[in-house]
């Protein structure tokens, strides 16, 4: 179990340049300290490998504890499902209501929307490609 000192961002290397970001610019501080806050609240419904994770997926971690966070503060008892499977679940009345954060990403191949923009440049936003994966996150 991690402790609540525990810091959420890993030291090493990591694949997620978000992550990456976020743990080390100094110009990311607040968005950093932001991160830590949300950790302080949902680390008791973390899975063992979530800290691990965020390491490689770090918007989909990051969406898993935003999300908690704010139903916890609209007075939500979150429940904590099992390691495979949503993430955690309310009961409303008798009803159990589950919860499984997800975050799209860019895809492979054909269909994979680009991340090769340069900053202050125009560019066409591939509206299809970026459709496209929103819909195969929600079937999935």
């Amino acid at each position: 179990m991690v402790s609540p000192t525990s810091s959420f961002f890993i030291d090493g290397p990591a694949e997620d340049s978000g992550y990456v970001n976020v743990r080390d610019r100094a110009d990311c501080s607040k968005y950093r300290k932001f991160v830590e806050q949300l950790w302080q609240r949902y680390y008791t419904l973390a899975d063992t490998n979530f800290r691990t994770n965020a390491r490689d997926d770090f918007l989909q971690r990051f969406w898993e504890m935003y999300l908690a966070v704010v139903l916890m503060e609209r007075g939500f008892n979150l429940n904590r499902g099992e390691e495979e499977g949503p993430e955690f679940f309310v009961m409303v009345g008798s009803k159990k209501i589950w919860f499984e954060a997800i975050a799209p990403e860019s895809g492979n191949g054909p269909d994979k929307v680009p991340n090769d923009n340069v900053y202050g440049e125009v560019y066409s936003v591939p509206t299809e490609k970026i459709l496209l994966r929103f819909t195969n996150a929600l079937d999935e």
